[in-house]
């Protein structure tokens, strides 16, 4: 991986005096770059500054009065970065594929199929039914408005009490994609790109499970293939988001064995060193030790010796937001 280098400065601008608008020319770069900068607007008697929202990545951007180092970022390539034909040239369509189309209600996913902190266990605590019901699947109608949708945008004096869960599906899945094929490449689409498609906890995929399997919301493997595959065969090219590793609060679920044991199995090369915390799910639910305070992370090598197997076996005394925890 090539090293990034950081250029924070005024790179570009923008001055309105008589009406009139003037950028100021981004330079032709020689080495991997992201440019920052912000915009200056003046009309002779004041200037303001037009800058990003915080924490820098792509907001709405805002003006302020006075300079605010939270330049917009552009990313710059080498003059000589290898582009690929197809991409530079080609025309992109973006799916979602929970919301594209339906093509078999097979998959659909049901508000009683387990979720995270769903179902809440036998003799769950008040904190634990809360929790089961945050977790538990919606099941929404192609008509119905996504959770999390701001009804600012409608009435503007009616505060926005949403937010996105990750737990609202409408049934959209790759058949639905496969079968709309002649009309993606009718209007021009020759790119598909897709978010996450893998096996995961969420309709957005970002907290994927297992890279190797096929979300089974969205089909399955052979699915995919014959997606790829009739795709291909019409001129268009398959694009995936992997949502790769990251410290994913609910990447491997555990089965629960009763009320208060849990199991899974994994497989994985000796000698392996693997980094892990348990959770309830989210990094709200976290776990903690038994005076409540913070756990590091915990380190396993990977050593199965003479019997093929490793048995590991952990024990959670508390969890963040749990009595008799707070944060």
């Amino acid at each position: 991986m090539k090293a990034i280098a950081v250029l924070v400065a005024r790179i570009f601008a923008c001055r309105v005096t008589d009406g009139s608008v003037v950028t100021a020319p981004l330079f032709q770069t020689r080495v991997n770059v992201i440019l920052v900068g912000r915009f200056i607007v003046t009309d002779g008697m004041a200037t303001a500054y037009y800058a990003d929202n915080a924490p820098r990545y792509g907001g709405l951007g805002q003006a302020t009065p006075t300079e605010v180092d939270n330049g917009f970022r552009l990313n710059a390539d080498a003059a000589n970065f290898p582009v690929i034909p197809w991409m530079q040239n080609g025309v992109m369509y973006q799916s979602f594929p929970d919301r594209f189309r339906n093509g078999t209600p097979d998959n659909d996913p049901s508000p009683t199929d387990p979720r995270y902190a769903y179902p809440a266990p036998a003799n769950a605590t008040p904190q634990q039914i809360q929790d089961a019901a945050n977790a538990q699947i919606l099941d929404m109608k192609w008509i119905d408005l996504p959770e999390g949708y701001c009804r600012g945008y409608d009435s503007p004096a009616t505060p926005c009490t949403q937010s996105p869960q990750g737990r609202d599906y409408f049934g959209g899945d790759l058949k639905g994609v496969d079968d709309k094929l002649d009309y993606l490449k009718s209007v021009g689409v020759t790119i598909l790109y897709f978010n996450p498609i893998f096996e995961s906890g969420s309709n957005h995929g970002y907290d994927t499970r297992d890279y190797q399997t096929i979300e089974h919301y969205f089909g399955n493997n052979a699915t995919f293939k014959k997606l790829v595959e009739d795709a291909n065969w019409r001129g268009i090219r398959i694009v995936l988001d992997g949502g790769l590793p990251q410290w994913d609060p609910g990447g491997v679920v555990l089965t629960r064995v009763d009320g208060t044991h849990w199991t899974i199995t994994l497989t994985g090369k000796e000698t392996t060193q693997i980094e892990y915390k348990y959770t309830l799910g989210d990094w709200d639910h976290v776990e903690k030790d038994g005076t409540c305070g913070e756990i590091s992370n915990r380190q396993l090598t990977l050593s199965y010796g003479s019997t093929g197997t490793q048995v590991v076996n952990d024990t959670v005394p508390n969890w963040r937001n749990v009595a008799p925890c707070g944060n």
